[in-house]
């Protein structure tokens, strides 16, 4: 990545954003729901917060990348912490927090006529997937109907089996998210196996 601030920066900001409000929207449910019992505390004491703000005033111009690659992860850390954690005080949480991935999904809702490949750009400018240089997503085939692509790495799963948690959790909940994003979208998206993926047109 460039070591000046440019329009990839800000692209990648916005999808570490974008996971930190699906954090921040989990974290209000689970103190809606008295179920908290320190364990937001817990999370920003390890964690710390997301900076908000314009991009210019927070980063670290002297170290773009590094501050970069720190934000990544912390919001990575924060959404596996909170969802572990959760789900090993209240299992029966877990539904709730499909239904507000799901909710936090449809808040970024897919409009207008769009092709497989639109559905995919639009996807990978939301979605936290590592650095850019990390290459993570490899496209495997793509037309108007339908992408196909595999991750090279499970760029994820450290972050969750450092806590001794479940990264299909992860995956559990970006399912529901990427669901409430399509909703009537026309579109639908699958795990087709290990670390591969589609989003396909629905006849």
């Amino acid at each position: 990545m460039s070591k000046v601030l440019g329009a990839i920066h800000h692209w990648l900001y916005r999808k570490i954003e974008f996971q930190n409000g699906l954090v921040e929207r989990l974290s209000d449910m689970i103190t809606r729901k008295g179920h908290d019992h320190g364990i937001l505390a817990e999370m920003e004491q390890k964690y710390g917060m997301i900076k908000k703000g314009s991009l210019e005033n927070i980063i670290d111009n002297s170290n773009i990348h590094g501050w970069l690659q720190t934000e990544i992860a912390a919001t990575e850390n924060r959404l596996a912490f909170l969802v572990t954690s959760t789900a090993a005080a209240w299992p029966e949480c877990m539904s709730d927090i499909m239904n507000i991935a799901y909710e936090y999904g449809r808040s970024k809702k897919l409009s207008g006529e769009n092709s497989a490949e639109d559905v995919y750009r639009y996807l990978d400018d939301l979605l936290l997937n590592g650095m850019p240089c990390d290459k993570v997503n490899a496209l495997v085939s793509q037309n108007q109907r339908a992408v196909v692509w595999k991750q090279t790495a499970d760029i994820h799963a450290r972050y969750w089996e450092a806590l001794q948690g479940d990264v299909r959790y992860y995956y559990d909940v970006r399912e529901r998210l990427v669901a409430g994003i399509l909703e009537d979208s026309g579109f639908s998206y699958k795990q087709l196996g290990d670390q591969t993926f589609t989003l396909i047109m629905e006849v």
